[in-house]
């Protein structure tokens, strides 16, 4: 079971202070949508912000995630949430065998009259990493990191901003994980892997797609545009970057690099 360490905290962003329903704009909890890889570790960050509210004394939220997907691997202060003076350490949840996220929950210190005041941004309130690790993780799917209620802790926790002796709840914005197959460095484009983008990739491109030819071992370099799929649409965009002068291949060009792929880059000789 689920529960806080510190019973004077709890009960006093939850049963002192009744939390309403509606967000308030003048407060924000986010955090950043990504674009990873898949097998790789990779952070979040959670940010907080007052932008024209009240001085804040006090917050309390969750942050959950699908562990199909992904697993949680830490979470603690960021470098924003650390530099605060509480009453109490910043207190998570052990998240236990479901590692369905973690919960928040501080008290400003009143003492020295410590707030969050308007116009004050936290952009690494708390940080977290997670592992792409899940069953259902595969390139091409996307999850989602969610500002949730009443899905964690005993009693379960709601998203609140504390201040003169009320409550509300912030702004809320998820964030998009996205996932990508594992991509060595490659040139996009480069179809037949002889380091530059000619007439011969174009034609390799729609060899793979009216003869089935193979696409060798980087298979992100022929999809020109980086729509995650290979159709005529790849051919067509090399032909035009030639000889009208059209969009170039997406990146990474015209030079080796990382791109986010839907379809793995085992290696391109070029890029080695």
């Amino acid at each position: 079971m689920l529960s806080f360490r510190y019973v004077f905290l709890f009960v006093a962003l939850v049963y002192w202070i009744p939390v309403s329903a509606q967000q308030d704009p003048s407060y924000v909890f986010s955090l950043e949508s990504q674009d990873v890889e898949l097998e790789s570790t990779f952070t979040s960050f959670l940010s907080v912000e007052n932008i024209d509210g009240d001085e804040v004394v006090g917050l309390q939220g969750a942050v959950c995630h699908d562990s199909e997907y992904l697993t949680l691997d830490f979470a603690d202060f960021g470098a924003d949430g650390a530099a605060l003076p509480s009453t109490v350490a910043l207190v998570f949840l052990d998240v236990g065998d479901e590692d369905e996220g973690y919960a928040f929950a501080i008290l400003l210190n009143v003492i020295i009259s410590a707030t969050i005041s308007p116009g004050d941004l936290l952009p690494e309130f708390v940080e977290a990493t997670y592992i792409v690790d899940g069953p259902l993780a595969a390139a091409g799917e996307t999850t989602d990191l969610t500002l949730c209620d009443d899905v964690l802790g005993d009693p379960t926790v709601t998203q609140a901003v504390i201040f003169g002796g009320t409550d509300t709840v912030p702004t809320l914005i998820d964030a998009t994980i996205t996932l990508h197959a594992i991509s060595q460095p490659f040139i996009r484009g480069d179809c037949n892997d002889d380091g530059d983008v000619t007439l011969l990739d174009a034609i390799e491109m729609l060899g793979e797609i009216f003869v089935d030819d193979p696409l060798g071992s980087c298979a992100a370099a022929c999809d020109a545009n980086a729509d995650g799929e290979y159709s005529i649409g790849d051919p067509l965009q090399v032909l035009e970057y030639l000889f009208v002068s059209g969009i170039s291949p997406a990146a990474p060009f015209p030079d080796c690099g990382d791109g986010a792929v839907t379809e793995p880059c085992e290696s391109q000789g070029t890029c080695q």
